[in-house]
C-alpha cells in the first residue's frame, strides 16, 4: 500500500477504533480487523500509485466511520428520567404510609406529595383531583367527627373547631390512612395505563 493509501487508511481506522471503544474488545478487534483487509485489497486494485482522489473515493465507498461504528454497536435506550420511572408511584405510597412514623412522617408525606405533583406520569386531571382528594380526606374526617361530638349526649359543651378528646386521636390516625388509600389509587391508575412501546 502506498503512503498515502497508507495515511488514510490509518486515520480511518484510528476514528473507527476510538467510535468503537463501547463495543466489547473481541468484537471491535474483529470488526478493525475486516475494515483493514478491505481497505487493503481495494486500495491493491488501485495500482501501485493510486491518486489522493482514487484514496478518497475508496473511503467514501466504505462510508463514514460514524455509520459502521453505529451498526455494531447496539442501540441503547434513553435513560428514563427518574420522576417518570414505573416504581415512582409506589415510592408515593410508601412516603404517604410514613405518615403514621411520629414525629417527622408528616414531612415523608409532602414530599409524597411533591413527587406527585411534579412526576409527569398523571396527567393534570389526575393531579388536580389527586389533589382535591388530600384536601377533603381531612375536612371529611373532620367534619365527621364533629358531627359525632356534636351528637355525643356526654358532651355538654362541644367544642366548635375540634373533635372531642376521645375522638381526636382517631383523627389522627384516619387522616394518614385516608392519603394512602388516594396514593394507591393514583399508583394503581398509573400501572393500568397503556405504555408506549419501543420499536
Amino acid at each position: 500500500m502506498e503512503p498515502a493509501a497508507e495515511r488514510a487508511a490509518t486515520r480511518y481506522l484510528d476514528d473507527l477504533g476510538r467510535m468503537l471503544t463501547p463495543a466489547p474488545p473481541v468484537q471491535r478487534a474483529e470488526v478493525l480487523a475486516q475494515v483493514r483487509e478491505h481497505l487493503d485489497e481495494a486500495f491493491a486494485e488501485l495500482g501501485p500509485e493510486p491518486t489522493e482522489a482514487q484514496v478518497r473515493q475508496v473511503l467514501a465507498d466504505l462510508g463514514p466511520a460514524e455509520q459502521i461504528a453505529a451498526d455494531v454497536l447496539p442501540a441503547t435506550p434513553p435513560a428514563t428520567p427518574l420522576l417518570a420511572r414505573a416504581g415512582l408511584p409506589w415510592v408515593v405510597v410508601g412516603l404517604m404510609a410514613l405518615g403514621f412514623v411520629p414525629p417527622f412522617g408528616w414531612l415523608a408525606m409532602v414530599l409524597g406529595l411533591v413527587l406527585f405533583l411534579v412526576s409527569p406520569l398523571w396527567h393534570r386531571a389526575w393531579k388536580v383531583g389527586g389533589t382535591l382528594a388530600y384536601v377533603l380526606v381531612p375536612l371529611l374526617l373532620w367534619g365527621a367527627m364533629r358531627l359525632g361530638t356534636a351528637t355525643d349526649p356526654s358532651v355538654e359543651s362541644p367544642s366548635v373547631l375540634m373533635p372531642s378528646t376521645f375522638l381526636f386521636p382517631w383523627l389522627i390516625l384516619l387522616v394518614p390512612l385516608g392519603w394512602v388509600v388516594v396514593a394507591v389509587v393514583l399508583a394503581v391508575r398509573v400501572s393500568r395505563r397503556p405504555r408506549p412501546t419501543r420499536g
